[in-house]
């Protein structure tokens, strides 16, 4: 009973400064709660734009991959249906497999390898064992590089060997922008 005779008379004595000065650091903490989590939101959307813009770029890279892969399917698709003269063959097949080399290449930027330790003699991006992503891509490059020649896939199991790797492609490209995480960030970024 005596600590609260001796609050209400401490109170009590308290004049307009010290009651102003009270609910002034009363209400600097409740700013303080409300700003916190106003800066906490926006750190939250910065991340967010970061991996959106990172996302967008993979997603373009991945769009020219796709369509690179589709281009090689047809490709040995028409061998197949015998649609390619002969003399036309070795050119159309190099310049696939540039396009897909170049993409590969590109792609080293998205999905770095996987380093354990530092190899002697390799340049930093090719060091390490290539994420599978990359290893889709390596695998349909290997596909049109083999296709019609001895001991390769004939032009119709390439076919279907290139839909396995752009299938095995965009389920990692997915996995790596998870759309489906992205529309649940921008539904509650919006509420």
């Amino acid at each position: 009973m005596d600590l609260l005779a001796a609050a209400q008379n401490a109170f009590s004595t308290l004049g307009f400064a010290e009651w102003l000065a009270a609910g002034s650091a009363i209400a600097a903490f409740f700013s303080f709660l409300l700003n916190r989590g106003t800066v906490k939101r926006q750190e939250r959307m910065a991340l967010e734009s970061l991996r959106a813009a990172r996302d967008t770029d993979l997603i373009a890279w991945a769009g020219e991959v796709i369509e690179r892969l589709a281009d090689a399917q047809m490709m040995c698709r028409d061998m197949d249906d015998g649609l390619i003269p002969e003399s036309e063959l070795l050119t159309r097949r190099s310049e696939a497999r540039t396009r897909i080399s170049a993409l590969l290449d590109r792609g080293r930027v998205f999905f770095p390898n996987v380093v354990d330790q530092q190899e002697e003699g390799k340049a930093a991006a090719f060091q390490g064992k290539r994420q599978k992503a990359l290893n889709a891509i390596y695998a349909a490059y290997r596909t049109v590089s083999d296709v019609t020649r001895p001991g390769g896939p004939t032009p119709r199991e390439a076919v279907l060997a290139i839909v396995e790797h752009k299938r095995d492609f965009v389920s990692e490209v997915f996995l790596h922008v998870d759309p489906r995480r992205r529309r649940d960030v921008l539904t509650q970024l919006e509420t």
